[in-house]
């Protein structure tokens, strides 16, 4: 069970890092077509 914890626990990491670099990404992104 403690195996199964950590696999979701990556996968919610994971998925949180994802929309973190996304968002970042199309915010200099947009600040790039801004400026």
């Amino acid at each position: 069970s403690g195996a199964l914890l950590v696999v979701v626990g990556v996968l919610i990491y994971s998925n949180f890092l994802l929309r973190l670099v996304s968002y970042l990404y199309s915010f200099f992104y947009r600040l790039g077509i801004t400026f």
